[in-house]
């Protein structure tokens, strides 16, 4: 009958091409060999996973105006790469975007990436080299699109004096603030602007002429720098008091018409008078007649003072306040709150 036979080599160098002979002999000593054979040895199998990585741009949270970007995306092996793909999940899921068939081993590919849509996108390299092996992005990156300006509403003028005047205006999204006026259309007298990225927007122009119409723009940019103007506008203001008599504003906070959550609210109070000032005080008809709330008996002439209130009732109140200085002259606030 037929016997298989069957012997292990060991010591054998990787893709190489051997020749043997195979010898049997019975139990009578008779022998028989073939020969010669070949066999060819294989290369070491592959099992270590390709590197997959994201060039230098975009950055990590990047932040976009435009709705296309250019990606720069690698792949490291130690044998050879056989796709490079660029993955993201602006669908609803993590899927493919953008395959590279023909990828250069540790090399980068610039791939440029068309009609992203608004929102905030998570984004991955996906690579498998050539013995199947499959390698990701350890750190996916975050990019940000958005290509429309904040949309701006409420524009108007509040506790406009003779001299100085509150321009508050609201924006869908958090952006800053900024304004320019004048006396003409052209608005070359001024500039005023704030860095803080807020919806509800007030900026305060002082040393302006009583009795003088004025024009402005108002601006707002988010913070990837889409910006919306709006305007011209226009406010004028009011006559020059009478000399001598002190004169009260009602500071920046809170605005006009200001809604709160809480019973403790902070205001901001100045007076100016050509003499000393002898008082200051904030005025309130919470408690069903005008009266007095808050008083300083030691104010500074033309200096702001901040104070909270607290334990004001819910409710729709009206607040303004008055000055009065050593000889006995009183001014009230023009623009009640």
């Amino acid at each position: 009958r037929d016997l298989v036979r069957s012997r292990g080599l060991g010591d054998v160098y990787k893709r190489q091409t051997y020749y043997y002979n195979v010898t049997s002999c019975d139990s009578y000593g008779l022998c028989n060999t073939s020969g010669p054979h070949t066999f060819k040895t294989l290369e070491t199998p592959d099992t270590q996973d390709p590197i997959a990585s994201f060039g230098e741009n975009p950055v990590e949270n990047y932040n976009s105006s435009v709705n296309y970007l250019e990606f720069g995306l690698k792949c490291s092996d130690n044998k050879g790469i056989s796709v490079l793909q660029l993955w993201s999940n602006w669908s609803g899921q993590w899927l493919s975007n953008q395959t590279n068939s023909s990828p250069v081993n540790n090399t980068v590919w610039s791939v440029l990436v068309e009609g992203i849509p608004e929102g905030t996108w998570r984004w991955g390299v996906y690579c498998n080299d050539t013995s199947g092996n499959e390698g990701w992005t350890d750190l996916n990156r975050t990019i940000t699109i958005d290509t429309k300006p904040p949309q701006i509403t409420s524009v108007t003028n509040s506790s406009t004096t003779f001299d100085h005047t509150d321009i508050v205006w609201t924006t869908n999204e958090p952006a800053n603030s900024s304004i320019i006026y004048g006396k003409t259309e052209i608005m070359e007298d001024g500039y005023e602007s704030s860095t803080s990225l807020v919806y509800s927007h007030s900026l305060y122009i002082e040393s302006l002429d009583s009795e003088t119409l004025y024009y402005y723009n108002v601006t707002s940019c988010d913070f990837i720098g889409n910006c919306n103007t709006t305007g011209s506008h226009t406010f004028k203001t009011a006559k020059m008091p009478e000399s001598g008599i002190p004169l009260v504003y009602l500071g920046g906070e809170p605005q006009d018409y200001f809604n709160s959550s809480s019973g403790t609210v902070e205001f901001e109070i100045r007076c100016i008078d050509d003499g000393e000032i002898d008082s200051l005080q904030l005025w309130s008809n919470w408690d069903g007649s005008w009266s007095g709330n808050e008083t300083n008996s030691t104010p500074i002439n033309d200096t702001w003072w901040s104070f909270s209130v607290s334990g004001i009732p819910e409710g729709a109140w009206i607040w303004g306040a008055s000055c009065s200085d050593k000889e006995e002259n009183t001014g009230w606030s023009a623009l009640n709150r």
